[in-house]
């Protein structure tokens, strides 16, 4: 006898799916960006070879530094790296998407056990934040939008005519009389 399947929010009654939610997934993950970041992938595998990454350990601040790069030229006006695709403009790949390949790259190093983590003693930087941040206090999510004002609601009128007045002895059958 097959188990039951627990109650919860599943969009099904497949057993598959209580153990599938449970599980990292990439479905919220943006198609375009993935693929963009495909295309950066690629740019890197041909000039630094396919997972060199894995192969040789990397260090942190390269790849923060190259990030941060790719982001600030993005920032700064320039879409695409022009290093990319020197001959064809519209080839060439966005500095996002770069950079989204040094943070993967970073990432899988670190899960990897390759990554030389250079980075400083933490800092002050959540405390700047949250002193700096300005505080506009937001409705609780649930909380419907107020009514407008019934001076601000639009009336409805409703005129019964046997005839529409602008109608009557306007018109004839040659035009305006």
């Amino acid at each position: 006898m097959p188990e039951e399947i627990p109650a919860g929010p599943y969009p099904d009654a497949n057993p598959k799916t209580v153990f599938g939610v449970a599980k990292p997934g990439v479905h919220a993950v943006p198609a375009v960006a993935l693929f963009q970041m495909g295309r950066a992938m690629a740019y890197g595998k041909a000039k630094y070879g396919l997972y060199n990454y894995r192969e040789h350990a990397i260090t942190a601040s390269t790849y923060f530094d190259a990030a941060m790069r790719h982001i600030w030229r993005y920032w700064d006006g320039q879409d695409t790296d022009p290093d990319t695709c020197p001959e064809d403009p519209a080839r060439r790949i966005d500095h996002r998407a770069l950079a989204m390949a040094c943070l993967g790259i970073w990432m899988d190093a670190e899960s990897m056990g390759k990554l030389n983590d250079d980075r400083g003693p933490p800092g002050q930087l959540d405390l700047f934040l949250d002193t700096y941040t300005i505080k506009t206090p937001l409705p609780p999510p649930e909380t419907p939008p107020p009514e407008a004002p019934q001076s601000l609601v639009p009336r409805h009128y409703e005129l019964e005519l046997d005839e529409p007045a602008f109608l009557r002895n306007q018109y004839s059958p040659s035009g305006y009389r």
